[in-house]
């Protein structure tokens, strides 16, 4: 049988079998391309505005529009620090509390503070702190202005953060913005030596912290973060005792290192950049240089030059010679010592602090200053900025144009010698309520000086603003609170000795007022719910003027409260301080028309005047607004009846009064005045024929 031959197809014959590619225009070829490239990003897009429309995730906004009583308000997101804190957001402190009107009356003066625990007061709160006291300043320079001064300064922050919200800054329309900042570069967040770094490259943290304004990607990294916390221990947490440990990750950064100097040029850049975004949004804005502790405040650490081997045994012998001289209180000796040993090596923090000490104790204010600059600049520890960051403020200043306020001249100026020290300073940094009353002299002085403020202010004027606490409206728990805060934060590394600061808190009262301040510190009681409650316990003890100062002090920062001015009038009538009262109660009532407390509190200072008609008028209107709301306890609501009876018998409307009399006993029986006085009143009317 013959092979059937096989049919043989050529490779040609195959090929012409496969369908042609489809060939794409070069116009639909870039469509695709575009598609493929852009559907991501689409994607993305599409996922953040549903994340916003549903309110899903943390909204790291700087501030939110708020609707209250029918206005709308920029009201300071106050956990707007938790951008800088990577995957532990919750180790980040919180903003300020502020609320400021959304549409800017022209009658307002609004400044907006930027800045580190410095320019947030660590460690007072509110009143106590530069922009608190810079508030009242201008409260009383400028009586007719609404003065809105907003406090962004973020304790453990540097000045990545002070450049990110200033981007956010011209929604808010300052009328000038304040700068401190400088202090926390190396250890503040992201920082080149902190726990939260992300690394060197500034350009990379910045494009981070802007990406961190799309809720997805905040999403996403906080996801990474709990799921890194499935397989390790989180090691810091939010305890201020324990911040500035918690903080530091690389704990000796020696002066002209190659992270010394990656730092100042970070800062330089940032700070630049920072200037550079209020000039575009014509914002005015004003760097204040900086300040530390040098005179009473040793290096945190501090060792001995690199040296030969002989030079550094005898470096170390006329070191511990020169230390024990001075212990013992011999200065020439110590001073003696001392330079012999710097001759030899001067490298050395310890050794020009003590040089330092031997040269004021032997009134040499002016060379001891530059040893102690040197002690400052040589601590290893860097939790105080250097000489070379002024140098850096004062250069973005002059190459900018930009006002420089002299904030260490004015610390200076209140301290020995010319050098600042624990006259200003609560321990290495944080200055106390004088020293913070000097700081917002000196930033109202540059402001006044360029023109910034709505009127020109005589400079006597601004020499005459107090400095006292009492003065500035800063109570006596506002120190215990510093003062408990500075003896935690002591307590613990890197500090040697606790500091102990003092207050004017009488014995007496200590037990009150340190209560109410522990309870805020453990966060407790809110900052205005701590003076309340001191006020009241105050004002039980018949402590009026110190009750007084606690209400005056969070209305001062709530001045739109109007039952703050209720209680306020009730202790000066407590006082018999009537005519002061109904001043204070007339303000209540403009504020809130409906608050019968107000109207009763007035009728009753107006009892006290004898103006009984106007009081009649004031305590009906209580009794009718009470009739409405039920804000009366019943106890409280037949006094205030008894008192409208006492007014109507006084005009002799005994028919009246006498029902008050008994509606007032109806109320609540036990009211032994009300019963008296109708029991006079009835045998009064029985005697006249009534």
């Amino acid at each position: 049988m013959a092979k059937k031959k096989k049919k043989r197809v050529s490779a040609k014959s195959r090929s012409a079998k496969k369908p042609a590619p489809l060939a794409l225009s070069p116009g639909k070829r870039r469509a695709f391309w575009a598609v493929l490239v852009l559907l991501p990003v689409i994607l993305v897009l599409l996922l953040e505005i549903s994340l916003r429309l549903l309110g899903v995730g943390d909204d790291l906004a700087l501030a939110h529009r708020v609707r209250e009583n029918g206005k709308d308000w920029w009201e300071i997101n106050q956990n707007v620090g938790r951008r800088y804190f990577g995957l532990q957001p919750e180790f980040a402190r919180q903003a300020e509390f502020a609320r400021i009107a959304y549409q800017r009356p022209d009658s307002s003066f609004r400044v907006i503070c930027l800045g580190g625990s410095s320019m947030a007061g660590f460690p007072y709160n509110k009143n106590a702190t530069l922009p608190g006291i810079l508030r009242t300043y201008l409260q009383t320079l400028l009586p007719d202005r609404e003065i809105e001064v907003v406090n962004l300064g973020i304790a453990a922050v540097n000045s990545f953060t002070v450049r990110d919200l200033m981007r956010d800054l011209p929604a808010l329309q300052p009328d000038v913005v304040l700068v401190y900042a400088g202090h926390n570069e190396f250890y503040g967040a992201l920082g080149i030596g902190s726990r939260f770094s992300l690394g060197s490259n500034r350009h990379v943290i910045n494009l981070y912290l802007d990406l961190l304004r799309f809720r997805t990607v905040y999403l996403l990294q906080q996801g990474i973060g709990k799921v890194a916390g499935l397989f390790g221990s989180r090691a810091v947490t939010g305890d201020e005792a324990n911040v500035m440990r918690q903080m530091a990750k690389q704990q000796e950064i020696p002066c002209g290192s190659p992270d010394f100097e990656h730092a100042a040029a970070t800062f330089a850049a940032n700070l630049t950049d920072v200037v550079a975004l209020a000039r575009q949004a014509q914002i005015p804005i004003l760097l204040g240089d900086l300040a530390a502790n040098l005179k009473d405040f040793p290096p945190f650490i501090s060792k001995p030059p690199k040296l030969a081997a002989d030079q550094k045994s005898r470096w170390r012998r006329l070191y511990a010679q020169g230390e024990r001289d001075l212990t013992q209180g011999k200065w020439p000796q110590a001073l003696g010592a001392l330079e012999q040993a710097a001759a030899i090596g001067a490298k050395s923090a310890r050794l020009q602090f003590y040089l330092g000490q031997c040269r004021l104790a032997l009134g040499d204010s002016l060379a001891a200053k530059g040893h102690f600059r040197r002690a400052r600049d040589l601590d290893l520890l860097r939790f105080r900025a250097p000489d070379t960051f002024n140098t850096i403020i004062r250069r973005v200043a002059d190459t900018a144009g930009t006002p420089l306020v002299p904030v260490l001249g004015a610390l200076e100026a209140r301290c020995a010698g010319g050098i600042v020290g624990s006259e200003v300073i609560t321990e290495h940094l944080h200055p106390n309520i004088r020293g913070y009353a000097a700081m917002a002299k000196a930033f109202l002085q540059a402001m006044n000086d360029g023109g910034l403020l709505p009127e020109t202010i005589a400079p006597e004027r601004l020499q005459a603003l107090p400095e006292a606490p009492a003065e500035l409206g800063i109570t006596v728990l506002d120190e215990e609170i510093g003062r408990l805060r500075i003896r935690g934060l002591t307590a613990n590394w890197p500090f040697q000795r606790q500091i102990d600061l003092p207050t004017r808190t009488l014995p007496e009262i200590r037990p009150l007022v340190e209560e109410a301040a522990t309870r805020y510190i453990r966060r407790q009681l809110s900052w205005e719910e701590a003076h309340l409650g001191l006020a009241e316990k105050f004002s039980q003890g018949k402590r009026y003027n110190l009750a007084l100062a606690e209400y005056r002090a969070v209305l001062a920062y709530f001045p739109r409260e109007f039952s703050l001015y209720d209680r306020i009038g009730e202790v000066l009538i407590n006082q018999q301080k009537h005519t002061e009262a109904l001043a204070v109660l007339d303000k209540s009532i403009q504020l809130n028309p409906t608050s019968p407390y107000a109207h009763a509190s007035k009728g009753k200072a107006l009892m006290f005047l004898s103006k009984f008609g106007v009081a009649e008028a004031a305590l009906e209107k209580a009794i009718e607004l009470d009739d409405r709301s039920h804000s009366f306890s019943p106890k409280y609501r037949s006094f205030i009846l008894y008192l409208h009876g006492g007014a109507l018998t006084n005009l002799k409307q005994f028919d009246r009064a006498q029902k008050l009399f008994q509606e007032a006993l109806r109320v609540y029986p036990e009211n032994r005045l009300a019963r008296d006085f109708l029991a006079t009143l009835q045998q009064k009317m029985r005697t006249s024929g009534q």
